[in-house]
């Protein structure tokens, strides 16, 4: 089996459960799914990032990104738990991390690198999950995903089409200007459908506005993860996901992507 049709196979038996969570679910059910996400995750960010010595704190590392997402989450309810998860998380950190390893430069960068996962993978997650608990949360968190999903698909089919220029050759070396401004038509199509259908006081402008960004957005998303991958000399996150990799390697476009739509869901 080609690793495209791995890939159609694997997104076909995955999306239906995430839009009946999505659609139908109570947000905090949404918040603790995208908690347990998180905390996969960053056990994958850690996994890249860390040699043998610090083994055991991967573990840490996937605890408190689910930590920090299910705070995220929760701002409504308890808004001063994301302030005080965000002072406490480094001295956290420097404090776990300070007693481990022979060589302090070591355990001081690897402090560094959890505080860093803990915030991008925890807190992209919680932004994700933190979507549904607002008016019209659902059908916005569904425009992230058809987005997303329009952006990927465009972008590889523009990209075989008509790609010459590449995008970054060192980041993403299959990648191309043409099939990244196909992309953009993606989203902006995804966006545009859901403006018409179901989130109607989103006025046309923002709309279009939302289309283009978040397609940048999305692509930024994927090259990011490209970048953590490619500095620890990893092709893939994980191989949880058949024909995706991992987690990370999955969700890198929607975790960039959801704190954008949060934005334009809460000033509309």
């Amino acid at each position: 089996m080609s690793n495209l049709a791995l890939r159609i196979i694997t997104a076909l038996i995955i999306i239906p459960p995430i839009m009946a969570l999505v659609l139908f679910a109570d947000p905090v059910y949404v918040a603790a799914a995208a908690s347990v996400l998180a905390g996969m995750g960053g056990y994958e960010f850690a996994n890249m990032s860390f040699d043998k010595t610090f083994t055991s704190h991967k573990f840490l590392v996937s605890s408190l990104c689910a930590i920090v997402s299910f705070t995220v989450c929760m701002i409504s309810k308890v808004p001063m738990a994301p302030l005080v998860m965000l002072v406490t998380i480094a001295p956290l950190n420097l404090v776990l991390f300070m007693f481990a390893g022979k060589d302090t430069k070591t355990s001081l960068m690897h402090a560094a690198l959890a505080t860093t996962g803990a915030l991008y993978v925890g807190g992209l997650f919680g932004a994700m999950g933190l979507i549904t608990f607002y008016d019209q949360g659902r059908m916005w968190f569904i425009l992230l995903l058809s987005a997303v999903i329009l952006n990927d698909t465009f972008a590889y089919t523009f990209g075989k089409l008509f790609g010459k220029h590449k995008l970054h050759k060192i980041l993403s070396p299959n990648k191309t200007w043409e099939g990244s401004a196909g992309g953009i038509l993606g989203s902006l199509a995804a966006v545009l459908v859901m403006q018409h259908f179901f989130l109607k006081g989103l006025e046309l402008l923002p709309a279009v506005a939302l289309g283009i960004i978040l397609g940048a957005v999305s692509q930024v998303g994927d090259l990011m993860e490209s970048f953590i991958k490619r500095s620890f000399n990893v092709k893939d996150a994980s191989n949880l996901i058949p024909g995706h990799g991992g987690i990370l390697d999955r969700c890198d476009a929607l975790m960039l992507g959801a704190p954008l739509v949060l934005l334009f869901s809460l000033l509309r």
